[in-house]
């Protein structure tokens, strides 16, 4: 009876330790929606930057000096990589920015919810975002990239997005920035193609 009473404990603190392991990762999951994205001027200046960066990874994997991690990427691949690590780049900036956790399943999370997963599946998207956020550690360590920790560490945009109204923009909702981000970042992946040699 002593066994069965021990074996009965033991059934019972395994059932309430997963329980407790599944409440902490719905409530981690859960604190990204709670908080808000960036101010739209914010997001319209990480998009801006977001294209800059992939411009230079696109030019940095020509030249001979480029870090490994830009190097072994076959040419079929390169633009297909330089969006995905440059919407990796973005996609932690701004979970950081709202508090919620930076990793490849929260940074896959939300590039599915933007659609921008390039048709990858859940898991296959999150595996990739492990490469891509290691390479861009990899390109903030050699001091190809800036890190970026806060909207007063982008450059003045020099888009066309200054054309906006700025002046509504702290009277826009969640929605309307959800909008926004959406828009702004729409143009369509790219298909696996080595770049046009310049």
């Amino acid at each position: 009876m002593k066994r069965e009473a021990e074996e009965a404990v033991r059934e019972q603190r395994a059932k309430w330790a997963l329980a407790k392991s599944k409440q902490r990762r719905n409530n981690r999951i859960d604190c990204i929606a709670r908080h808000q994205l960036p101010p739209c001027a914010d997001l319209r200046a990480l998009v801006s930057e977001r294209e800059r960066r992939e411009a230079s990874l696109l030019a940095l994997w020509q030249t001979t000096n480029a870090p490994l991690s830009i190097r072994k990427v076959p040419a079929t691949h390169i633009a297909m990589t330089a969006t995905l690590t440059a919407d990796a780049w973005m996609a932690a900036v701004i979970l950081r920015a709202m508090g919620g956790k930076v990793s490849p399943a929260y940074v896959a999370r939300f590039l599915r919810q933007y659609q921008r997963h390039q048709g990858k599946s859940a898991d296959a998207l999150k595996a990739r975002m492990q490469s891509d956020l290691a390479r861009v550690a990899v390109l903030h360590d050699e001091g190809v990239w800036r890190p970026i920790h806060s909207a007063a560490d982008l450059d003045t945009p020099t888009s066309d997005w200054q054309d906006f109204d700025l002046e509504d923009d702290e009277h826009l909702g969640e929605a309307d920035r959800e909008g926004l981000l959406m828009s702004l970042w729409r143009a369509p992946p790219p298909v696996d193609r080595a770049p046009t040699p310049s």
